[in-house]
């Protein structure tokens, strides 16, 4: 399978995150609000910035290309075209091959740029490397209830709501009901 690694969209550019985007990526996570939810980050702290060295970056980095050579999961730096700034990620992760031809939806836009439309704009295009360059079936999201705008955010790229999975997360010391989103090839 050929994967053209990067996706351009409007305004957005998809692609891997590269050891030279450190400086970028880093900016740009220290930019953020405070967080809004259990499931977004925040800022990173000021004292953490002098631990986060680009080795812990490189890390990462590595972790995400040997998943995509792996064919287990595809992670995406998400960047305003126009700027070139670092505004988040989207991940299509947990690829299971064989009968089910299925993958997970993650996704995480900087708070500072909720409510411009890239949320939709990035899914969209994620969900079309998922159909179209990878052959997946069936592309899944799992959102706490709670999680109003993850869940209005789907609904808008055309998933649908399947059900709610009881105490599927262990997340800040307390297991957490979440309701699963899906979206077949034939709804794409």
């Amino acid at each position: 399978m050929k994967l053209s690694y990067q996706k351009d969209t409007k305004r957005l550019v998809l692609r891997p995150l590269k050891k030279s985007d450190f400086k970028n990526w880093l900016t740009a996570s220290c930019k953020v609000s405070p967080p809004m939810n259990c499931w977004d980050f925040g800022p990173l702290p000021l004292e953490k910035m002098k631990e986060l060295k680009t080795y812990f970056y490189k890390t990462l980095v590595s972790f995400h290309h040997n998943h995509i050579k792996q064919d287990t999961g595809y992670y995406f730096g998400v960047f305003e075209k126009k700027s070139g700034d670092y505004i988040g990620t989207c991940t299509l992760m947990e690829i299971t091959r064989s009968y089910f031809q299925n993958g997970n939806l993650g996704y995480r836009l900087l708070n500072i740029h909720w409510g411009k439309g890239y949320g939709t704009e990035m899914l969209k295009a994620l969900i079309q490397i998922a159909f179209t360059e990878l052959n997946l079936h069936r592309v899944v999201s799992i959102i706490e209830p709670i999680n109003h705008r993850s869940i209005k955010l789907v609904k808008a790229v055309g998933l649908r709501r399947e059900g709610l999975s009881r105490k599927r997360y262990f997340l800040k010391e307390k297991w957490r009901d979440m309701v699963v989103y899906a979206i077949t090839k034939e709804d794409f």
